[in-house]
C-alpha cells in the first residue's frame, strides 16, 4: 500500500509541486534528548523525596545505612523504568507515525499527512498565509545537515515554537524550503485575514 495519501484528498485543478519527507535521524535526536530530559527530571524527583524523607525523622527512628541505601536503589531504579517505558512508547508512536508522514506543497494548499495506523490530514490555504517562521533547535545544530521546522501563521494561529498550530517539522534544507515556501505564500496577493470585532 501506497504510504503517501495526499493525492486521495487533491481539489480540482490542484497540483503538487512539492512533497518533503521529515529527516527520521532528526526525530531520533529529538527522542534522545526528551528521553535525557525526562530522566534528569525522574532522577531530580527522587533526590527530592529523598531529602524530604531525611527531614521527616522521628526521635524514634534509626539512622540505617543499608535501609538508605536499598531505599535509594529501588527509587532510583522505578524512576529509570518508568521513565524508558514511557519513552519506548514514545519511539514506538513516533516510528509509526515517521511512516505515514509527508508533508506537500501545491498550487492552493500546504498540506500535512500524519498517523500512527491510520492517515489523517490537514491543510491550509495559501491564500490565507500571512507568515512564516523558522524554527533551529539544537538537535539541527548538532546534526548539522540543514534540518529545522517552517511554522505557518494566518490571523488566528501561533507561530512560534512547537507549540505552533501548523508546521513542517523536521524537514530537510530548511532555509532553500522556506525561500520556496515564502515565494509560493506571496503568490497569493489576495489575502484571507480575519479581523475580530472588540467591544
Amino acid at each position: 500500500m501506497e504510504r503517501n495519501q495526499i493525492k486521495s484528498i487533491l481539489e480540482q485543478d490542484e497540483k503538487i509541486l512539492h512533497i518533503i519527507k521529515p529527516v527520521k535521524s532528526k526525530i531520533l535526536l529529538n527522542l534522545v534528548f526528551r528521553y535525557i530530559k525526562g530522566l534528569g527530571w525522574g532522577l531530580f524527583l527522587v533526590a527530592a523525596m529523598i531529602i524530604s524523607s531525611f527531614f521527616q525523622k522521628g526521635e524514634e527512628d534509626v539512622f540505617d545505612p543499608e535501609r538508605i541505601r536499598y531505599v535509594i536503589g529501588i527509587s532510583l531504579a522505578v524512576a529509570v523504568g518508568v521513565v524508558t517505558l514511557i519513552f519506548i512508547g514514545i519511539l514506538i508512536n513516533e516510528l509509526l507515525d515517521y511512516r505515514n508522514r509527508f508533508y506537500a506543497v501545491t498550487n492552493q494548499r500546504f498540506i500535512i499527512q500524519y498517523g500512527t495506523i491510520s492517515v489523517g490530514h490537514i491543510s491550509l490555504y495559501t491564500k490565507s498565509i500571512i507568515t512564516l517562521s523558522i524554527d533551529i533547535n539544537i538537535a539541527d545544530k548538532l546534526l548539522k545537515k540543514g534540518t529545522g521546522s517552517i511554522s505557518f501563521g494566518t490571523g488566528s494561529t501561533k507561530l512560534r515554537g512547537s507549540a505552533s498550530d501548523f508546521r513542517f517539522d523536521d524537514i530537510p534544507d530548511v532555509y532553500k524550503n522556506y525561500k520556496r515556501f515564502k515565494k509560493i505564500s506571496d503568490s497569493h496577493p489576495e489575502k484571507e485575514v480575519e479581523t475580530s470585532v472588540l467591544g
